[in-house]
């Protein structure tokens, strides 16, 4: 039963490929002989086993994360994942990720995702999606490096219409040295190149560099700190002036894992510049996990 749900939600994610291939087929298939016998042939020498093997093979899984409040000052904005001033005091950002692979190194991804904002604005918005490849580049002994590169198509958030944003390539890497079975040191480096149709006073470069330590006491249960270093740079002016911001962010969380559908993380987070008190210090959660 599981299975043939599977199957049929992966068919929903990939019937406009197979309806417009079907139609491509049969439009040829006028061209060369009109008749209804011919199509009956063409549509008996469908494969629908090496359909469903390929549709077998995408796989599917969801990122959320939580964003505020401070624990004593309600009305103070979060920290946007890009380090820059959200516009509210609580928001949950949610993305789901589509694979299809390529090689054994190298998958198709499509990220739809979508903002909720409370309190303040208390609505839904529409994030910009993005189409790239996930990559496992390598794995040498303890030490790996996995992550992609995307970008968004079109752009659908109101904020990036606004401001003309056209494209943003970039990614997010994941670098790991296993150091132990429970221990593992790493950092996390995300970065775009936004593209806007005026571009003389916005941002050509952002990024941000997430050293971090992880311990897992259990298959279930784990710690992860990380600090987030956000840099950028404005155009007009030369690559050695990409400038650090001011604060920078050190986070403290934990790990539990229900199944691989579901591992809630909850944490705290603070700007080190501004030190650690209650008005200061936000609280927030990651929820992930594989659809299928």
């Amino acid at each position: 039963m599981k299975n043939n749900i599977l199957f049929a939600f992966k068919s929903i994610l990939i019937f406009p490929v197979i309806v417009f291939s079907l139609s491509s087929l049969a439009q040829s298939s006028v061209q060369t002989s009109a008749g209804s016998s011919e199509a009956n042939t063409l549509y008996s020498n469908i494969d629908f086993s090496k359909v469903k093997k390929r549709l077998s093979k995408i796989t599917s899984s969801y990122f959320s994360d939580f964003t505020g409040p401070r624990l004593r000052n309600f009305e103070e904005r979060t920290i946007n994942r890009d380090g820059t001033l959200s516009d509210t005091t609580i928001n949950h950002f949610v993305q789901v990720s589509v694979r299809y692979p390529l090689s054994k190194k190298v998958s198709l991804e499509i990220n739809p995702a979508f903002s909720y904002y409370y309190v303040d604005q208390n609505n839904l918005q529409i994030e910009n999606s993005t189409v790239g490849f996930d990559i496992n580049y390598f794995t040498y002994g303890k030490l790996s490096l996995n992550g992609g590169v995307n970008s968004i198509l079109f752009p659908s958030n109101r904020g990036s219409k606004v401001d003309g944003l056209m494209m943003n390539p970039g990614g997010f890497q994941s670098l790991t040295y296993r150091a132990t079975d429970q221990l593992s040191l790493g950092s996390w480096i995300w970065f775009r190149f936004p593209t806007f149709k005026d571009n003389t006073d916005r941002r050509n470069f952002r990024s941000t560099i997430s050293p971090n330590i992880s311990y897992s006491f259990s298959d279930k249960f784990s710690m992860l700190t990380w600090v987030d270093f956000f840099f950028d740079h404005m155009p007009n002016r030369s690559l050695d002036t990409i400038e650090a911001r001011r604060f920078y962010d050190l986070s403290l969380g934990l790990g539990y894992s229900i199944s691989r559908a579901f591992t809630v993380s909850p944490y705290v987070k603070t700007d080190i510049s501004e030190g650690f008190y209650a008005d200061k210090i936000s609280v927030g959660a990651w929820i992930y996990g594989r659809l299928f």
